[in-house]
């Protein structure tokens, strides 16, 4: 019988999704995100806001767009490192650095913007 083993590397990596907003006007992409949707593949990302639900929508591009905030990858685009974006324009747009936090993100499919990755707005006490 023959195997095809394959060496785990990520001893210290991290596997669960998340999207954090920073008190300084950054959006956090956790190693587990980047590893399990691909981020390498994309080049940037643009924001929305629903008011209504309180939630943060995410569409990632593989070619420049206007309105588009440049990911800045982690070490040698490492799949082990995660990801992150400044975004203090759109944050303060919407007085949203009061949710300062780490979110499960939520993929959807929009019918008119496509693949999409949400996160639910709380406010941290």
């Amino acid at each position: 019988m023959n195997y095809t083993f394959e060496e785990f590397k990520a001893v210290k990596g991290k596997f669960t999704p998340s999207i954090s907003i920073t008190k300084t006007g950054g959006i956090g992409l956790s190693s587990g995100f980047c590893r399990r949707f691909t981020v390498n593949d994309y080049i940037g990302v643009k924001l929305y806001y629903d008011k209504n639900n309180n939630a943060v929508g995410l569409r990632f591009l593989k070619s420049e767009e206007e309105g588009m905030f440049k990911l800045k990858k982690g070490t040698a685009n490492d799949i082990n490192t995660g990801t992150y974006f400044m975004a203090k324009s759109f944050l303060m747009a919407y007085d949203l650095k009061k949710y300062a936090g780490k979110y499960p993100p939520e993929e959807i499919a929009d019918e008119k913007l496509g693949k999409m990755f949400i996160i639910k707005l709380k406010k941290v006490e």
